[in-house]
């Protein structure tokens, strides 16, 4: 069988295990099987076909039987557990994985088990890391083993974190309940190190899994347990929204590398440096140009002091800002190749660092040390280093230094007084590192990414519960996915704290600014009528606010309901009688509405109270061209065209021209309009658009068929 229809058998079993379709999941094990012959596997997978028979059996006779529902689980998690020991065993025969590879080296070098060779103590580094990773199943003993392992006082911390993150990967690769338990089991660690490493692997295989694991009601328990321990909803708190952010990653790096990369490159060029300068005189260079922005001559930041102040700030909610910086350097060393690399703890002992660095590590302290880069990205500054010569290391980690100088220090070795901002440092780098192996790994692809699932803990059982619990830890999460504009998963946030406000009839005030947070995740997702249901209700609570009356109106204009639109910016004049904006979107709906004279009567008192307004200028000459108003609608392009017109205004401004007659500055007009667009030439549908106003001023369809071949002349020839 080749590899291809394998895997399809495999996840045919495992999607008809997830939807209960047990005879379709028998069947498709049954193939994946034929392929092995493997006999312990088809005695197993006999037994599973008597549990089914039984089943089948108790269902048919219209039995009461207590004991079908423990044999039904026991059905499901027996197929699982077979399933994947199929799926392992075809990898390790047949494939040609990274892990599979590491497997077959090991198996020559010792052909023991993993927790066998384990119990020796005497592996440790790389090598303790593949045998955990490759490990079968786990049983009892196996997990005993595993725990003695890290409880004990005689292997070191960094053996310990190895084991922790190789335990992680293994059940990613193939869930084994053994493995995920001992990692739940460590969530409660004293050391913090150890603690995050066990969570986070924990919490993304239970998410990973998470249809499986309702079979498994002592994990759930396990779960639910951890919910009473101190600290822990602060740190699953704090872990949810580094998953959150970890979502940003992508744009960020795209935003660095098209963006602001280049646009420092280039003003780096035009930085003149004396040849003569030292290491510290060109380390204060760089330092200056980097913590003084460009700024335009009428004193606002540049565009690219904006995006930088941007970066810093994401950077100081904890956003991965630094994977574009040493995204090349993973790829182009060697050290990278290894799967424990990418969370080995950083430590100048690691075996493959060379003597030299070593001895210059002092001079780097600011730059390791510091709480900004993950464990893995300090191994690509030093290996990175390793390639210079010693005189030119310092002003290296100088400049690094300043890049990471103010504004872009999250949690510095002077914040890290308590456990808590420990741990929450601790939590956003393990998950970076853990991203850079899923995203940048040479064998990603043969891995199963946790980071491509949705990472809203509130969807899954039993986090769903366990947020839900404590009201102000889900409206802090809430509020932060909100923050960051990932509205779908707010949305669904907002819903619960919302249900949850009205049951336990909270504060009128809470529960209309819950509502408006809602409403405004509708809108955002397109969804009006739920936004508009939702914004009635914070209206009736709150009937004083004028923002939600602002967001109906906007909610009625994008379903192209002027009528209500209209009625809700009424209201919001009653308010505000003097507020130009709000008589400017009402004079627009009243012109939708085809109500041209109460549409300039708002309009012109728009435009007295705030005659600067391109806006109102441009709405109130478009009203007055449609009411037949030439003469006004002239003179208010008139004011349009003296200042920064764009093409629409250039366009329009040709229609009233025209109109009245002025053929050769309704082609003048026109023609800017097309340059103003970067075009030369007037497509077919030129007028298409305008067409039922120009034909109700006495333009004929030939006219404008005409109008578009003058455009079209050379300028000579018109």
């Amino acid at each position: 069988m080749d590899k291809q229809t394998f895997r399809i058998l495999y996840k045919d079993t495992v999607d008809a295990l997830d939807d209960r379709r047990l005879s379709d999941a028998l069947n498709a094990l049954g193939g994946m099987l034929s392929c092995l012959g493997n006999w312990e596997y088809e005695a197993e997978l006999t037994d599973i076909r008597k549990i089914y028979g039984l089943l089948l059996d108790c269902m048919s006779q219209g039995a009461a039987d207590p004991d079908r529902d423990n044999l039904f689980r026991q059905f499901c998690c027996r197929t699982y557990e077979l399933t994947e020991k199929v799926c392992r065993e075809f990898e390790l025969r047949e494939g040609d994985s990274q892990y599979a590879a590491v497997w077959r080296t090991l198996q020559k070098l010792s052909g023991v088990r993993c927790m066998e060779e384990l119990n020796k103590g005497d592996a440790g580094g790389r090598r303790l890391f593949e045998l955990v990773w490759t490990s079968p199943l786990w049983s009892r003993a196996d997990w005993v083993a595993a725990q003695t392992f890290v409880s004990g006082n005689d292997r070191s911390e960094v053996d310990k974190c190895l084991l922790l993150s190789a335990v992680t990967l293994a059940t990613l690769s193939y869930p084994d309940i053994n493995k995920l338990k001992f990692l739940l089991e460590n969530v409660s660690n004293e050391v913090p190190v150890l603690r995050v490493r066990a969570m986070v692997g924990g919490i993304l295989s239970v998410v990973r899994y998470s249809r499986r694991l309702r079979l498994y009601p002592e994990v759930m328990a396990q779960l639910q347990l951890l919910a009473d321990v101190p600290g822990f909803m602060a740190d699953l708190s704090g872990l949810q929204m580094q998953l959150i952010l970890s979502l940003e990653t992508k744009e960020i790096e795209k935003s660095l590398r098209e963006d602001i990369i280049p646009e420092v490159m280039k003003k780096a060029r035009n930085l003149k440096l004396d040849k003569s300068l030292g290491p510290e005189e060109l380390k204060e260079k760089m330092v200056e140009m980097d913590l003084n922005p460009e700024w335009e001559q009428d004193g606002t930041p540049s565009e690219l002091g904006r995006k930088m102040r941007q970066l810093a700030e994401m950077h100081r909610k904890g956003a991965d800002v630094f994977l574009g910086s040493f995204k090349l350097l993973k790829q182009r060393f060697p050290f990278f190749s290894s799967a424990v690399n990418w969370f080995y703890p950083f430590t100048p002992e690691h075996p493959e660092l060379s003597s030299s660095l070593k001895e210059s590590l002092p001079m780097l302290g600011f730059v390791l040390e510091n709480g900004n880069l993950c464990d893995s990205d300090k191994y690509s500054f030093c290996l990175m280093l390793e390639t210079l010569p010693l005189s030119q290391r310092e002003m290296m980690a100088g400049g690094m230094a300043g890049q990471m100088g103010e504004g872009m220090s999250l949690s510095g070795m002077e914040e890290e007084k308590d456990v808590q901002t420990l741990t929450l440092r601790l939590i956003r780098s393990y998950v970076q590192d853990l991203y850079r192996y899923f995203k940048l790994y040479r064998h990603r692809e043969e891995q199963n990414d946790p980071f491509g699932c949705n990472l809203l803990l509130t969807d899954y059982p039993p986090f769903d519960e366990i947020f839900s619990a404590d009201r102000r830890v889900l409206a802090q999460l809430a509020d932060f996915v909100f923050n960051e504009k990932n509205y779908l998963q707010a949305l669904r946030l907002y819903e619960q704290l919302l249900s949850r406000a009205e049951r336990e009839k909270a504060d009128n005030n809470d529960m209309a600014a819950l509502a408006q947070k809602l409403g405004f995740c509708y809108r955002q997702a397109g969804d009006y009528d739920r936004a508009l249901a939702v914004y009635e209700k914070a209206s009736l609570l709150r009937p004083d606010s004028f923002w939600t009356l602002e967001q109906l109106a906007s909610c009625y204009k994008a379903k192209g309901d002027y009528v209500s639109a209209a009625r809700m910016y009424e209201e919001m004049e009653r308010y505000r009688s003097e507020d130009a904006m709000v008589l400017l979107r009402l004079g627009e709906c009243y012109m939708r509405m085809e109500r041209y004279g109460v549409a300039l009567e708002k309009l012109h008192k728009a435009d007295y109270l705030d005659g600067d307004s391109r806006r109102v200028q441009r709405a109130l000459a478009w009203c007055s061209l449609l009411a037949g108003k030439v003469d006004g609608a002239t003179r208010h392009y008139a004011r349009l065209l003296s200042g920064d017109p764009t093409a629409t205004d250039y366009l329009n401004a040709g229609h009233a021209a025209w109109i009245e007659g002025d053929v050769p500055c309704a082609v003048s007009r026109y023609r800017a309009s097309l340059q103003t667009e970067g075009q030369k030439f007037a497509p077919a549908g030129f007028f298409a658009e305008d067409a039922d106003l120009l034909l109700r001023h006495g333009k004929s369809p030939v006219d404008l068929k005409l109008m578009v071949d003058i455009l079209n002349r050379p300028p000579a020839e018109s």
